[in-house]
């Protein structure tokens, strides 16, 4: 893909959006607007901090962006900040800590819960809040890739997207299938495709999810890799998920999946109702996170606008984050 130019003064971003005129990229507790013109610097919103309009920062829980046509949310361990263009605060919501990954859909919003059941193992559900944040009805729930010592080194993530005020969730454990809620949280239909092959996990698959992980920021937190393998045991499914990640953009859902091909990725676009509208390998990605992955979050660092999909490029060499785009005509 043809180089845009460079995220100036951005040391390692987390997720790049990108929404009219603008790039929007998020590192730590700060969002830094640039023009999507020449990618001049605009203006830096938020700040890592524990006083008003300020994002407290947790180990391992990262800030979550999100940008709408008319304003912006970031959304940190305990509050909700909904932020105008500008970069002015609109308000400020307190959270439940166990609630994450809040997305509005109508006047409600959808959102994972962590919870632990009484058998010991722990789940990951999609719940549906009111606007005060309180959780009006569970839609889906599916187990956590880590529990008792046992880690999933290829998690399989609970994917979630909102589009045109519908909740589509990935039930990948069940294979490619994708549920659709509308905003009250009713069942409206299902997108099946039985007829997808996943792809059988082999060593080599191992080998570079293991290599992935070794400089996963978990890892540090731990110390060292030695301390961090001997408190799992990692397992491995026989199949990759159908779907490695989604995203929404216009009236279509983007889905990556785990299909690769001269180092390019195999990204399918569906419409609403779930008819492939096309196939197209795009370049491959600089992956989430292992907590973000776990979680499903939201964190991209790719997006889709006006049928262009722009990623960030590592520029190792001078360490820039160059921000590259390709046409998915």
């Amino acid at each position: 893909g043809a180089k845009l130019g460079v995220l100036k003064d951005v040391m390692k971003p987390e997720t790049v959006t990108v929404d009219g005129n603008h790039v929007y990229g998020l590192e730590g507790a700060t969002i830094s607007v640039f023009s999507l013109k020449d990618l001049s610097f605009v203006r830096k919103i938020g700040k890592a901090g524990e006083g008003p309009a300020e994002l407290k920062q947790v180990p391992f829980f990262t800030i979550l962006l999100n940008v709408f046509p008319k304003y912006i949310t970031a959304e940190s361990f305990d509050e909700l900040i909904h932020f105008a263009k500008d970069g002015s605060v609109l308000k400020e919501i307190e959270k439940p800590m166990e609630v994450k990954a809040i997305i509005p859909v109508g006047k409600n919003f959808v959102a994972k819960k962590f919870k632990r059941s009484k058998d010991g193992n722990q789940y990951i559900a999609v719940v549906l809040l009111n606007e005060k944040l309180e959780i009006l009805k569970e839609l889906y729930q599916q187990k956590f890739p880590a529990s008792r010592g046992k880690l999933e080194v290829i998690p399989d993530a609970l994917n979630l997207v909102v589009c045109d005020d519908k909740i589509f969730i990935d039930e990948s454990p069940k294979g490619f299938l994708i549920c659709v809620f509308d905003s009250a949280g009713k069942e409206l239909y299902q997108i099946h495709k039985k007829d997808f092959k996943q792809i059988k996990i082999t060593q080599a698959h191992k080998d570079y999810a293991v290599k992935q992980l070794k400089g996963d920021p978990m890892v540090k937190g731990l110390g060292s890799w030695e301390r961090f393998t001997k408190n799992f045991q990692f397992l491995y499914p026989e199949t990759f998920p159908a779907i490695d990640n989604m995203m929404a953009a216009g009236k279509n859902i983007y889905l990556k999946t785990f299909v690769e091909k001269d180092g390019k990725t195999l990204y399918l676009v569906m419409d609403l109702k779930g008819k492939i509208l096309k196939k197209v390998f795009l370049p491959r990605v600089i992956k989430r996170s292992l907590v973000d992955e776990q979680f499903g979050m939201g964190k991209y660092t790719y997006a889709v606008k006006d049928d262009k999909f722009y990623y960030l490029v590592e520029n190792e060499s001078n360490e820039d984050w160059e921000l590259h785009v390709e046409n998915l005509n």
